[in-house]
């Protein structure tokens, strides 16, 4: 009798594993950034670094105050809602959106979608809680654009004839106009839109799930905008919040070694929030913000050692401030899941017959 004979392999897939988006910019990023210290020179670096030592985790504490005032800000739009959080609960959220955006690989939205969910575990509707963040979102970037703007003036009054300012000023132009428009977009009744044509498709109810009443949500958007004295107190906070950056970067170089004025780091800062916020797209900024230190520290006459240990500096203190909140999320999250399993879930029956 014969043996019958072997199964034939599995056939093997062809596709093989294609990187994300955001893992090529990564890499991309990571060996520009590798790139620009090998040629400055790890020993200028780490020189420079030694001059500051342990007191440059004082910048860590500091960034409290920025995230204070920008928590600050968000609080003020939520002027509507009764269920107003506390200042330590907005605080608190704030940082976790920056966690996000700073160190995880969402394009630097991630963490105004969790702002938004988190906002409605403290009792916050879901239309004034996700109006409250695009509008917050507006008034960011419209405070960075006059925020961009000081610094090129500051730039030009220290280094005129800088071919650099012809390429700024055009792109700060295009982001004013996008600005603008996203503005008429979110007042022209956005979601109610969107809403009505994916109903079409039968995933109205998922959309509903997602944001709410889009209803509600575009007139909690449109009374914002109304509210002019509302949108100036929110604007200033946020402000002061990129303010209180520059405190940071000032006193960082000053704990380099490097005598920049305030008007230098406000150049530095201003200029490098520009480029991080146009290059989204690229997961922590990661050699976009080393590159444009090094480019606009240049102009203002400081050596390149000094900037780079800058950016390292900035990104030491953006994985110690924002771990705990990432952590504490998670927590938050895990403990909020727990909860829901519990009471989901009946009471436990024991299949043995008694």
């Amino acid at each position: 009798m014969t043996e019958p004979l072997p199964l034939a392999p599995p056939p093997v897939s062809r596709v093989g594993w294609r990187p994300s988006p955001s893992c090529v910019f990564a890499s991309i990023g990571l060996a520009a950034t590798v790139w620009l210290i090998l040629e400055t020179g790890l020993s200028g670096i780490a020189s420079t670094l030694a001059i500051a030592g342990f007191s440059l985790l004082w910048l860590v504490p500091l960034h409290i105050i920025p995230i204070m005032l920008d928590s600050q800000g968000w609080r003020v739009l939520l002027h509507n809602d009764e269920q107003k959080p506390s200042s330590g609960f907005l605080f608190w959220v704030a940082g976790v959106r920056e966690a996000i955006n700073g160190l995880l690989p969402v394009f630097r939205v991630g963490g105004e979608f969790t702002g938004a969910r988190l906002a409605t575990r403290a009792g916050i509707s879901k239309a004034n809680a996700i109006a409250s963040v695009l509008v917050e979102v507006t008034l960011t970037l419209v405070n960075q654009v006059f925020f961009t703007l000081a610094g090129i003036v500051l730039l030009v009054t220290v280094n005129m004839g800088q071919p650099v300012y012809g390429q700024l000023v055009p792109a700060l132009a295009l982001g004013a106009g996008a600005i603008l428009v996203f503005v008429l977009i979110q007042r022209g009744g956005i979601f109610s839109f969107v809403f009505r044509l994916i109903e079409r498709r039968g995933w109205g109810g998922r959309f509903v799930q997602a944001v709410g009443d889009p209803v509600a949500l575009d007139q909690a958007i449109q009374r914002l905008y109304r509210c002019r004295t509302v949108l100036l107190r929110a604007g200033l906070w946020q402000m002061a919040g990129l303010l209180a950056g520059v405190l940071e970067i000032w006193l960082a170089l000053f704990l380099l070694g490097s005598q920049v004025g305030w008007g230098g780091a406000l150049v530095l800062e201003s200029l490098s929030q520009a480029l991080r916020s146009a290059s989204f797209f690229v997961p922590s900024g990661i050699g976009v913000q080393e590159g444009g230190f090094v480019v606009f520290g240049s102009l203002l006459g400081i050596r390149p050692d000094i900037t780079l240990s800058l950016s390292l500096v900035r990104r030491m203190r953006e994985v110690l401030f924002g771990l705990p909140f990432l952590v504490s999320w998670q927590w938050f999250e895990r403990r909020r899941w727990g909860r829901g399993w519990s009471s989901c879930s009946g009471p436990s029956q024991d299949p043995t017959p008694s």
